[in-house]
C-alpha cells in the first residue's frame, strides 16, 4: 500500500478479490477437457482481456493468471502511470496532481485503471 501511495485500504481488498477470483476462473477453465471448444475460447478471451487491461505481459499461457498479483493492478492506476511516463517525480506526487484536478483522463468520469490502448493517448494536463 505504501510503494503505491493507495490511501483506501478498501481499494487493497478489492483488488485481492479481483486476483483470487482471476485466479479461480483460470483454474475453473483449466479443469475443462483440453480439446472443448469452450476452454479454448474462453481462456481466449481470458487472457485477451487481462492483457488489453494490462495485467499480463502476454496471452500466452493460461498459467500467467496465477502470477497476477495486486502489484499487477497497482501498476495501471493513473498516479503510478504518472511516475513511469516521467510526468511526475514520485507516485506521492502524482497522487496529489490527480487529486488536485492537474491532471487527468481524458473521459469525464474518473477509472481508477488505465486500459493498455489509451495509456498514452487519453492523459492531458490541465492548466
Amino acid at each position: 500500500m505504501r510503494k503505491y501511495h493507495i490511501q483506501n485500504r478498501e481499494d487493497y481488498t478489492k483488488y485481492n478479490k479481483i486476483c483470487g477470483s482471476i485466479k479461480n476462473i483460470a483454474a475453473r477453465i483449466r479443469d475443462l477437457d483440453a480439446n472443448s471448444p469452450c476452454r479454448n475460447e474462453s481462456s481466449t478471451a481470458l487472457l485477451q482481456k487481462l492483457y488489453n487491461l494490462g495485467i499480463l505481459p502476454t496471452t500466452q499461457s493460461l498459467s500467467q493468471c496465477e502470477k497476477v498479483t495486486v502489484s499487477s493492478f497497482c501498476r495501471r492506476r493513473l498516479p503510478v502511470l504518472l511516475v513511469r511516463l516521467r510526468m511526475a517525480q514520485s507516485v506521492k506526487d502524482a497522487v496529489s496532481y490527480v487529486e488536485q484536478g492537474h491532471i487527468r483522463w481524458s473521459p469525464p468520469r474518473y477509472r481508477p485503471l488505465l486500459p493498455r490502448h489509451q495509456e498514452h493517448g487519453g492523459l492531458r494536463h490541465v492548466v
